[in-house]
């Protein structure tokens, strides 16, 4: 079993399924073309990350696929990079993954190694968000490069306690 074949099961086995649309076929995304947007209890939703809804070209430029949003912004499929970005107000473009499976991997690790663990205390979250930042880094060290990178947004006011 490969590593996003074992993420989509055990998201799979907390509750979320993935719905196919027709207009995956047209972009170049192979997890969306297998799988579709995850969705849970009938609403296209990770955790309180991320909500997702039926792709439309036309929200967005025609240079990305909007398929769902952050409460800042647009996710979307960068479709000339096959990247996954959140568009603001502006369109300005805040890097997230290189791809779609791998946004779905790092969702997998963020909520098996942080939001489904019961904590202690403050040492072992600390010690599990340095473990998390790792793994990033070394599937893809861009995802956390800049501060203003979604990902770094999202652990590094857990890590330092300021959400």
């Amino acid at each position: 079993m490969n590593k996003i074949d074992e993420a989509v099961m055990y998201l799979e086995e907390s509750g979320v399924t993935f719905c196919k649309n027709e207009i995956f076929s047209s972009i170049q995304d192979d997890f969306l073309k297998r799988y579709g947007l995850p969705q849970l209890n009938n609403v296209f939703i990770i955790d309180d990350l991320c909500f997702f809804y039926e792709p439309k070209l036309k929200t967005t430029p025609s240079e990305y696929l909007a398929i769902g949003c952050d409460g800042l912004g647009l996710i979307c499929i960068n479709l000339s990079t096959n990247e996954v970005v959140s568009l603001d107000s502006n369109l300005s473009e805040c890097y997230m993954n290189n791809d779609f499976s791998e946004f779905i991997y790092f969702v997998y690790l963020y909520k098996k190694m942080f939001l489904d663990q019961v904590v202690e205390d403050e040492e072992t979250e600390f010690k599990i968000f340095k473990r998390l930042k790792k793994n990033f880094n070394e599937i893809n060290p861009k995802s956390l490069m800049k501060d203003t990178n979604w990902w770094s947004e999202i652990i590094e006011p857990l890590e330092f306690g300021l959400l």
